[in-house]
């Protein structure tokens, strides 16, 4: 969420980046003209005085550096009109003032774009990395769980989050329906909290009556101290028991912000009754992953849902990864792979099928699409990679096959082909590979 704070804070620093663009020039037309007036623009010396055009250009870019060039053109025309300057116009110093600063300016416009560039992939994978990360929390508090109550408690967190999953995609990702009080009694379940109530963002402000409350309704209070640590931090908020017991400081016990993918505030949990010996870091931090995995099933199911109305069976996630990359690929030119691999119905299918999963990188996703005829079709999305990396990896998981099988990937009906991931047009273009996927020979693959 961009917040008024943060904009004001942008348009704060570009005021101050022009007013640095203006004054530079001008301190240095200053110091110039108290040392030495006359020879402010003489060709006869070094022009030391252009330094500072070509400082303003390799900090702020060719316009920066135009500009700064521009505050010394103007200086010269009034100096030189009121007397204060010779009106002997030094062509060849301000004309190799201007191409010296036209050249860094380049030199600074085509840096700050690698600069930009290796941002974003940098930002993409810290991304990725995020939601690896919280995959794998989620995963070891769901065996942790599942081995401490295997027998009274069968389910596991995995379970109630795919149960979270459907209950989404029904309610076309409501913040306040059924999926929401799913999530509610979810948290009471695995991290005993009694009372809490979850608060939306709307527009540019919470809600102050709870979307889902489980326990006693009450208004948010925005200017309660946990409120404001939470919004102010970023992460959850609570008082040590002791603390509670000194002195009534909240009228909360703790609060957690929801936060989307990108650091997208979507609303506020604020709870009110918990056992004080679940009051603990680790606890809220169980519930804190649950809550960001919930968040991110969301933001999956907002930013696919045109793509997945033409495809329903195109996991949430993977529809999310495929926009990215292609918003990526449109604004920085960074390709990446669409591999999709046919294997056939049959005896054999199960143990390819596994030995493809197996063989996933770190930031591969994986689409499973089955026809008619039982057979498969697994799409594999290699962010990043350019069709070198796809036929690097064709070749490798061939090899593979003859080391696995002892038979060619041909013997075994499999057809492999690959992508580079479009600009645009995703629905038809994803549409055309799953119609377009060739039926493999069964009879050979039988045989094999």
């Amino acid at each position: 969420m961009s917040s008024p704070a943060a904009s004001m804070g942008r348009s704060g620093r570009v005021m101050w980046q022009w007013a640095e663009v203006i004054i530079l020039p001008l301190l240095a037309l200053a110091i110039a003209y108290w040392l030495e007036p006359e020879g402010m623009f003489a060709g006869d010396r070094f022009p030391w005085i252009w330094l500072a055009p070509v400082l303003v250009t390799l900090r702020y870019g060719l316009v920066a550096g135009l500009v700064a060039a521009g505050v010394f053109v103007a200086a010269f025309v009034v100096l030189s009109h009121t007397g204060g300057l010779p009106a002997i116009w030094p062509r060849e110093q301000f004309l190799g003032g201007l191409l010296l600063t036209m050249i860094c300016g380049q030199f600074s416009d085509l840096w700050e774009k690698r600069f930009a560039r290796q941002q974003v992939l940098q930002q993409y994978s810290e991304q990725r990395l995020d939601a690896l990360t919280r995959d794998f929390y989620i995963t070891r508090l769901s065996h942790d769980i599942l081995e401490q109550n295997l027998i009274t408690q069968p389910a596991t967190l995995r379970n109630a989050f795919e149960d979270l999953r459907q209950l989404i995609d029904r309610e076309q990702a409501s913040l306040r329906g059924e999926a929401a009080q799913s999530l509610l009694v979810l948290l009471a379940h695995y991290t005993r909290m009694e009372a809490m109530a979850f608060h939306p963002l709307e527009g540019d402000r919470f809600a102050p009556e709870p979307a889902v409350v489980i326990g006693p309704r009450a208004r948010l209070n925005l200017h309660d101290p946990l409120v404001v640590a939470a919004l102010e931090k970023g992460t959850n908020a609570f008082y040590p028991v002791s603390q509670i017991i000194a002195e009534n400081v909240s009228d909360y016990l703790a609060v957690i912000p929801v936060e989307a993918p990108g650091n997208r505030l979507l609303g506020l949990l604020v709870i009110r009754d918990m056992p004080f010996l679940a009051l603990n870091e680790e606890n809220l931090m169980m519930a804190k992953a649950i809550l960001q995995y919930f968040a991110d099933e969301l933001s999956a199911f907002e930013e696919s849902l045109a793509l997945r109305r033409s495809l329903p069976t195109c996991p949430p996630r993977f529809a999310r990864e495929l926009l990215k990359l292609s918003h990526l690929r449109q604004r920085l030119a960074l390709q990446s792979v669409l591999v999709h691999i046919t294997v056939p119905a049959g005896t054999r299918q199960t143990q390819i099928l596994g030995v493809l999963e197996r063989s996933r990188r770190g930031l591969d996703l994986h689409w499973r699409y089955q026809d008619a005829h039982g057979n498969e079709t697994v799409l594999k999305l290699m962010p990043l990679t350019r069709a070198v990396g796809a036929e690097g990896f064709s070749q490798r998981f061939s090899d593979l096959m003859k080391q696995r099988f002892r038979a060619t990937s041909e013997s075994l009906g499999l057809q492999i082909g690959f992508d580079l991931v479009p600009i645009g047009g995703l629905e038809e273009w994803l549409g055309a590979i799953l119609m377009s996927a060739p039926a493999p020979d069964l009879q050979d693959s039988n045989r094999a």
